[in-house]
């Protein structure tokens, strides 16, 4: 019996056929084309992102420029109002003082009552009037500023006229009362 030689050379090229396979590079021209085409699609021009960067920073620096003028004069009234609110209630209290003592209301205390009115225009200040009209920008901004400057003026009508004190009493008054009012 005589056995049959089997084909080994069909065999060996279809191993010599997988062996070129394996040893060749695998072909990656294809995805080269399409990572080549996408590279090379029209794009957005470099000056529209440099343009568009200094067009949100100019918006954004404006913005805050704003906000900082509107702190800066919150600050500015507030300090103002601080300085004249105090000065302006300390001027009242040192005045209805000297009107609620009755033995100066008498006439034979004429001399101490102008020695009193002599005191008090030392001691009556006027430093909140004079930051104001150094500062006109920001007084003028106050809604209450006019209550201010007629509150000055009867502190100066009072103190510059002695029989004024005992009838313009009650338009100071007013006129803190007023400006209080205004104020709250």
């Amino acid at each position: 019996m005589l056995a049959a030689q089997p084909d080994y050379g069909k065999q060996l090229t279809d191993l010599s056929t997988a062996l070129q396979r394996i040893a060749s590079a695998p072909d990656y021209t294809e995805q080269l084309n399409d990572i080549s085409s996408a590279l090379n699609r029209p794009t957005t021009p470099q000056w529209v992102f440099i343009l568009g960067g200094a067009v949100l920073g100019a918006a954004f620096a404006l913005l805050v420029q704003l906000l900082v003028r509107y702190v800066d004069a919150h600050a500015k009234r507030a300090t103002m109002r601080k300085i004249v609110y105090r000065e302006i209630i300390a001027n009242y209290q040192r005045v209805h003082e000297l009107m609620r003592d009755p033995a100066l209301l008498l006439t034979s205390f004429a001399d101490q009552w102008k020695a009193e009115i002599e005191n008090l225009k030392t001691s009556v200040t006027y430093h909140g009037e004079e930051y104001c009209k150094g500062h006109l920008d920001t007084f003028a901004e106050l809604p209450e500023s006019a209550s201010i400057d007629y509150a000055y003026a009867k502190f100066h009508q009072i103190l510059s006229d002695n029989t004024s004190l005992r009838v313009n009493m009650r338009q100071a008054a007013s006129a803190v009362l007023t400006y209080l009012a205004k104020t709250r």
